[in-house]
């Protein structure tokens, strides 16, 4: 089970602890938790909550992931253990009293970190940094180099980047996995319904990124089994939504979903929103999106 929260571990085994914010988990993030997944540490991830640049430039960029979505693809990766901290109450430490408390309150064997980690007031600490000490604790640093994609690293705003322009299969590239969200299921207005296309509904929440508005291939998670769906995401523009939605119509699935936390991937994306004139204009553009996405999961059938 995951350990979240708790900056405590009441075990002599000592823990293999990678540093960072790890927003969106994507192949440079990936690279460094690797590391600690190898040898005979508890494997554990460091992070903080929200975003460093809140605090320190008093704007955030739109998170990649929700915080639980990050907790669990962490624990489907092998991490045993997830410390959050308040980055707030750590930024004025300094990187040698950064590295005391961690170490005082965690038996730390192994730090890692990416190429371009840092800590401490102003930033003062970095890989370099981690090396000394750990070289006088008797500590293993392992601080990755780059991962590249197309001669540039890979990074979270990059990603952003991608994802924003409706480039999804180029940003899955780069994740190493979907771009995804766990969301509640809510009531709609079940227009869906109407014209034999119902979907599930979700609010994308404050702080997490809005893809490009428009329509997708992608899948959903229902209990550990993935089914094909076609996603809108956006403020449908037919009906007139006051804040952006995701509206999923699931491929072979019928149930009551209500109140469930679904875990929804965007795979493909397909076209812009479209204000359509009727009803019957909506139903054939839907039957068309359905066969594109089933086209792209599933090829040549």
């Amino acid at each position: 089970m995951l350990i979240t929260h708790r900056l405590q571990l009441d075990t002599p085994r000592p823990v293999a602890l990678a540093l960072g914010t790890f927003d969106g988990l994507h192949l440079g993030h990936r690279a460094v938790i690797d590391q600690v997944l190898q040898g005979d540490f508890i494997p554990a991830v460091l992070t903080f909550d929200g975003h460093p640049r809140q605090v320190l430039e008093h704007k955030q960029p739109p998170l990649l992931q929700t915080a639980a979505d990050k907790y669990a693809l962490l624990e489907e990766w092998g991490v045993k253990a997830v410390f959050s901290l308040d980055f707030a109450s750590i930024r004025d430490l300094s990187p040698e009293d950064f590295l005391h408390m961690l170490c005082t309150r965690l038996p730390v064997g192994r730090l890692c970190c990416g190429f371009n980690f840092r800590f401490g007031r102003n930033g003062a600490g970095d890989a370099d940094f981690l090396k000394a000490y750990g070289a006088e604790k008797g500590i293993e640093i392992k601080a990755v180099p780059p991962v590249e994609a197309g001669g540039l690293p890979i990074s979270s705003s990059r990603i952003r980047n991608l994802l924003i322009e409706g480039k999804t299969e180029e940003a899955v590239s780069l994740l190493g996995h979907p771009f995804f969200f766990t969301l509640e299921v809510v009531g709609g207005d079940q227009r869906g319904r109407t014209i034999g296309f119902p979907t599930i509904n979700q609010i994308l929440p404050d702080g997490l990124l809005q893809p490009r508005f428009g329509v997708y291939a992608s899948r959903t998670r229902i209990n550990g089994r993935y089914y094909p769906s076609v996603t809108n995401v956006g403020l449908r523009p037919t009906f007139r939504a006051d804040r952006a939605l995701s509206e999923t119509h699931i491929i072979g699935y019928a149930g009551d979903l209500y109140g469930r936390r679904l875990r929804v991937e965007l795979l493909h994306f397909l076209r812009d929103e479209t204000k359509f004139g009727s009803l019957e204009e909506l139903k054939n553009a839907i039957s068309r999106d359905l066969h594109h996405s089933l086209y792209y999961i599933y090829p040549g059938k």
